[in-house]
């Protein structure tokens, strides 16, 4: 809980000082919030497992999330990935 509140703390500042703070959003301020508490309670996940596995097999499950957020950002954005790019993930 911790480093969200200092993330969120640092991402404000920033806005504040690009002055993009109050600029419209693509996305319902809603949405940021979930996102915010989906990456919270993954953190959090992911420290208590550590209790259960070994750091090396919990190094490789946390970097894995990568995977899932090309497929993800390829399905609701259509987004494309060039064939190296998935096999470097």
């Amino acid at each position: 809980l911790a480093e969200l509140m200092v993330f969120a703390l640092i991402s404000s500042a920033s806005s504040i000082a690009d002055g993009t703070l109050f600029a419209k959003r693509k996305a319902p301020l809603e949405l940021y919030a979930l996102q915010a508490l989906l990456l919270a309670a993954y953190s959090a996940v992911g420290k208590l497992c550590y209790k259960w596995i070994n750091y090396a097999t919990g190094t490789v499950l946390r970097s894995s999330k990568l995977v899932f957020t090309m497929a993800i950002s390829a399905v609701w954005l259509r987004r494309t990935y060039k064939p190296h790019q998935g096999g470097a993930a």
